[in-house]
């Protein structure tokens, strides 16, 4: 391998890793903001995916994804086809209480 082929190789290795490191910033930056805006809530109050994704500036999958880490739980809100999310810490005990 030449010399040149060699720095071609790692630049294109560290655009790569740059890549990956920016989409991780993009993606804690918006599990921060979800987690400020459900932050607000009462232990009781939940907040409605359009809310959600306006204050925080995410989506769907955004939120699904946070759901499967156990940042944050969901439930179906009645006679639509919607869901309301809470911070997980702040539901999971007080079912287990119940």
């Amino acid at each position: 391998m030449s010399e040149v082929d060699y720095w071609k190789a790692r630049c294109r290795r560290s655009e790569g890793l740059l890549v990956k490191a920016r989409k991780g910033i993009r993606s804690s930056r918006q599990r921060a903001a979800v987690l400020r805006a459900l932050g607000e809530l009462k232990s009781w109050e939940w907040m409605g995916t359009d809310r959600l994704a306006a204050i925080a500036n995410v989506n769907w999958s955004h939120l699904s994804e946070m759901e499967e880490l156990g940042l944050v739980v969901s439930r179906p809100v009645e006679g639509a086809n919607k869901r309301e999310w809470q911070l997980e810490h702040l539901v999971v005990p007080a079912a287990e209480k119940e």
